[in-house]
This record gives C-alpha cells, sequence and structure tokens, in this order.
C-alpha cells in the first residue's frame, strides 16, 4: 500500500494588501500542519508570495491569468491599483477563474493528492458554488475579524435602507449581532451603501456575500481575547455556524 498524502487545500485569496497578507499567514499556519497547500494566484500578483515562499517551500502555487474584463484597465490585478468605485467590478470579473479552477481541481482527482477543500477570501463566494460542484468543502477566510465580517454580511443580507436618502446620519441597527451594534449610514462600507437594486453588477457582489452563508466555516482574522464574544457565538440567525480564530503568526 502506497504512503497515504497528507489532505491538499486549495486557498484562493482576494488580491488586496488588506486581504493577502493575513491570507498568506493562515497558509503558513496550514503548512506547518504538514498539509498539501496550493495557493491560486495571478501573474503580477505572484511576487508578492516570495516571502512565504522562501520560508514554505512545500507551498505550491498555481498560477491563473487574471480574467480581462472590459470594465478594468488592462493590467491591472490588484485592487490596490483601481479607485474605489470599481471595487465591485473588480470582485466581479473575479468570478470567471470558476471555470480554469474547475477545470484545474477536476485534472487532480485522478491524482494521488486530489484537492481536499478550498478556502477562500469572503469576497470570492463564488469559490462557494464551485466547492459543491466538485464535491469538496469550502470555508470562508475574513481578514476583517468577526464583528467587520458579520456587519458587512449583515448589510447585503438584509439591505437596510435610509429612511430618507440624504441623511449621512441616519442610524442602522444590527439587532442579530452580540451588542446589538448601531452605526451611521457615513459609517458604513462603501460596498454597501454603493450597491444598487438591480444592477447586474451590484447583484453579482451581493450574491458573493450570500454563497458564503453557505461554507462549512468561517475562518477569520482576529484572537479570542478580542472577539471572544462573537466567536462564542457564532450568528446563526446570519447564517454563521461556526468561526475559527487564526491570529498572526511571523515567518
Amino acid at each position: 500500500m502506497g504512503r497515504r498524502q497528507p489532505p491538499h487545500i486549495l486557498l484562493i485569496p482576494f488580491p488586496a494588501q488588506g486581504h493577502i497578507i493575513p491570507f498568506l499567514d493562515l497558509s503558513h499556519h496550514l503548512a506547518l500542519q504538514n498539509l498539501s497547500v496550493t495557493i491560486v494566484v495571478t501573474p503580477s500578483n505572484l511576487p508578492l508570495l516570495s516571502p512565504l515562499l522562501s520560508k514554505s517551500p512545500s507551498i505550491q502555487t498555481l498560477s491563473l491569468p487574471f480574467p480581462s474584463s472590459p470594465h478594468l484597465p488592462p493590467g491591472v490585478e490588484n485592487s490596490k491599483d483601481l479607485p474605489p468605485s470599481s471595487f465591485g467590478l473588480f470582485i466581479h470579473a473575479l468570478s470567471s477563474l470558476h471555470s480554469p479552477l474547475l477545470s484545474w481541481i477536476t485534472s487532480q482527482t485522478q491524482t494521488q493528492n486530489p484537492v481536499s477543500a478550498i478556502v477562500s477570501d469572503f469576497f470570492l463566494g463564488w469559490t462557494q458554488p464551485l466547492a459543491e460542484e466538485v464535491g469538496i468543502p469550502r470555508f470562508a477566510f475574513s481578514s476583517s475579524a468577526v464583528l467587520g465580517t458579520a456587519v458587512l454580511h449583515s448589510l447585503l443580507h438584509r439591505l437596510p435602507q435610509r429612511l430618507d436618502a440624504t441623511d449621512d446620519s441616519y442610524p442602522i441597527s444590527f439587532p442579530d449581532i452580540p451588542g446589538s451594534p448601531i452605526y451611521l449610514w457615513r459609517q458604513l462600507t462603501f460596498l454597501y451603501r454603493s450597491y444598487r437594486e438591480g444592477d447586474p453588477v451590484s447583484e453579482a457582489v451581493r450574491q458573493n456575500f450570500l454563497w458564503n452563508f453557505e461554507s462549512l466555516g468561517f475562518v477569520s482574522n482576529t484572537f479570542k481575547a478580542l472577539e471572544g464574544i462573537y466567536l462564542e457565538h457564532p450568528l446563526e440567525d446570519l447564517g454563521f455556524r461556526k468561526i475559527w480564530a487564526v491570529g498572526p503568526l511571523t515567518y
């Protein structure tokens, strides 16, 4: 009998500094557990992985061309090169990686190291139906800690609105989140404030977050001493079943 291979985890980060840095930290955590790890990356973002790969040579990379989009400047592969108004377009464009990833995952099923699970950024909710298509679990990764993740998903789940469309001080409450926080409209993320019902890109972005509710669980860039109340109450009303905290690790 041949030697049993370790579980193979396919990691799919979102190409933005605040997202990819903690995601690569998570990748190092997993590699230290002797798991087989493959990170999906587009060509211009590959250099960002150099510090990680130098410390974790067992980690493999899968480089895929960034999907072309008539709505994005040619050659842009990281959100840092775009204004906030293009963020939704960037998120939507990445969903075109579904087909090449499906082909690659399928090709691995006949090898000794098939993909066992997907861990992807919560901006990449389209990886949930991808995981279901190939019959493996998917975990959503949050770089924004648990509270920020809950607020964003609550917004796109409930779609709360202002009574006065010009009132930037209108309070929006979150009764299903521990502590029932309230934020003024102007304090909400631009990603939600720019949402337009019926707009194809807005609806596609919203669907990305709704798919996250179907994941096996959330892995969050946080620690218990900071967000214990949210880790202990998985926010079932919002669809959160399990949340794992993964703090920073120097590599």
